[in-house]
């Protein structure tokens, strides 16, 4: 899984509740597993961080590597607002988020409700069987969101255009030409 037009990897973090519960930690190391094996770099490895291991550290840890990360997968099968903390930052940053949700379990989706999450959130549930595959999909879509920066020269008419049409969707200026063009090439 490498970023279009380059040969860099993905920077993924990682997000789930902490925990002590082995099972729980084998289950969240066999996702990170997962995500290098598909080619993702992880962006801060708090599950084996036993250097620095307090919260007030792991969190300002865990801000920098979301702020930094093009994806944020998130464990969401057991009930954790930390996990919605960090879900809620990589939206305020428009970072794409991957929500898991174990399918073996008898678990609902955690704390949150998925309709509470808005663009950019993907649902995926899964098994430890199909975990691979879950994850290649649940990439694949992400890919889709990836945004590519470029200038844009206009005249005075279409900038005011686009600032007025940006204010009444109550959309950025950029969100407003992706609709217009997305509609427009019915992407």
């Amino acid at each position: 899984m490498e970023t279009k037009n380059t040969k860099e990897k993905i920077k993924v973090f990682f997000s789930a509740p902490a925990t002590s519960e082995p099972d729980q930690r084998k289950l969240y190391q066999s996702i990170i597993d997962e995500i290098v094996s598909l080619g993702g770099h992880i962006t801060y490895d708090w599950l084996n961080d036993t250097k620095d291991f307090d919260p007030k550290s792991t969190t300002k840890k865990s801000v920098k590597a979301i702020e930094i990360s093009d994806v944020l997968v998130a464990e969401n099968t057991t009930a954790s607002t930390g996990v919605g903390g960090q879900i809620a930052l990589a939206q305020a940053k428009k970072i794409p988020v991957i929500i898991l949700t174990n399918g073996e379990s008898e678990g609902k989706g955690g704390f949150f409700s998925f309709s509470d999450f808005g663009e950019g959130v993907n649902v995926y549930q899964y098994t430890r069987q199909d975990l691979h595959k879950t994850l290649k999909n649940a990439f694949h879509a992400v890919s889709k969101l990836r945004f590519v920066k470029f200038n844009f020269i206009s005249t005075p008419e279409i900038n005011q255009a686009l600032d007025d049409g940006a204010r009444v969707s109550r959309l950025s200026k950029s969100e407003f030409l992706r609709k217009i063009l997305e509609n427009h090439f019915h992407l």
